[in-house]
């Protein structure tokens, strides 16, 4: 028997708006489809992310917005210090995408959609982090993973993470397995 898992609360800070369309709004429905692992490293080598995380973002510390940190309108400096991965393999000429849901029993992000991922070890990097978390939250196995890109880094309203997400593929349908200390569910969209 299945636990009920309770709604997911999305804290926002006070200045939050809604953002602009997204960038796909005016792409016919029909053109939103078959995007495959192709595609998708075609579009990270158009903004400069395909490829090992820089230096420079991935360890060293990165300017965030001061409206996202403090009240005075000043920038801010902060170290990464979590990893995600954002891990994707091509079923059917559509490229899916690993998530989990948090399970409702975790400190922070209770119950939340999540990249597979958290805080970095000491002498960890954000890849290295990211890899070691996806394996521990959902069994997928690291050998099995190709580091594809980056996105830059976002810091979390909740804990105040500044995290690194890092894009991988495998090679075909990973079998993963929630691990029910950390994760309730972990699907692919």
């Amino acid at each position: 028997m299945s636990r009920p898992v309770p709604p997911q609360v999305i804290p926002r800070p006070p200045a939050w708006r809604p953002g602009e369309p997204p960038p796909w709004a005016d792409v016919p429905p029909f053109d939103r489809t078959g995007i495959g692992i192709d595609r998708v490293l075609g579009a990270l080598a158009g903004v400069g992310q395909h490829g090992p995380v820089p230096d420079d973002i991935g360890s060293d510390r990165v300017l965030v917005p001061a409206v996202l940190v403090n009240e005075s309108n000043a920038p801010v400096l902060r170290r990464v210090n979590a990893g995600v991965l954002a891990a994707m393999f091509e079923e059917h000429g559509e490229t899916r995408l690993i998530l989990t849901r948090r399970s409702s029993a975790m400190r922070t992000h209770k119950g939340e959609v999540s990249f597979p991922g958290g805080r970095l070890d000491d002498g960890e990097d954000p890849v290295g982090a990211a890899l070691r978390e996806a394996f521990e939250e959902v069994a997928l196995d690291p050998a099995l993973v190709e580091v594809i890109g980056w996105i830059h880094p976002v810091l979390t309203m909740v804990s105040g993470s500044l995290i690194m997400p890092v894009l991988a593929t495998v090679a075909a349908r990973p079998h993963v397995v929630a691990n029910p200390d950390e994760v309730e569910r972990v699907f692919d969209v």
